[in-house]
């Protein structure tokens, strides 16, 4: 006489392999997703794009070295030169004073040269179609 399994078992068993086909499905949905989002060709082309004129980055980080307008910025071992617009927004943000009318930074500007070694900054970068970075704004934190 066959020996029956009771149906919690069974329940349990097609629970768990139905979670395992949707983790697996999902981990490479995801990871599909990400590669797409990360593949290199796909920036080229946005930067090759006729429609697309400028594509804009952002660097965060401390600021190590001034060499006429190139800053170097590090942020933990990263490091990386980016030289800075002639007519780049530069301002020190602060806090604002008065919560109650605002949640938006206060910015003052300021000139290249206050720039000081050690300054927590954000740069923001336009990047040419040939890969070139140029500063064209910088805040100080």
């Amino acid at each position: 006489m066959p020996h029956k399994k009771p149906l919690p078992y069974i329940l349990g068993v097609a629970t768990i392999a139905a979670a395992s086909i949707i983790l697996v499905a999902s981990g490479f949905g995801i990871g599909y997703y990400y590669h797409a989002l990360n593949n290199p060709d796909r920036i080229e082309a946005l930067q090759k794009s006729q429609v697309i004129q400028t594509v804009n980055a952002f660097a965060a980080g401390t600021l190590g070295t001034i060499e006429g307008r190139i800053l170097t910025i590090e942020n933990g071992k990263d490091v990386m030169a980016i030289p800075i617009r002639e007519q780049a927004n530069i301002a020190r943000i602060f806090p604002p004073k008065d919560t109650q009318q605002s949640t938006l930074p206060e910015r003052e500007p300021m000139d290249f040269q206050d720039l000081k070694i050690g300054d927590r900054i954000n740069i923001f970068i336009e990047v040419s179609a040939g890969g070139s970075l140029e500063g064209i704004g910088v805040d100080v934190l």
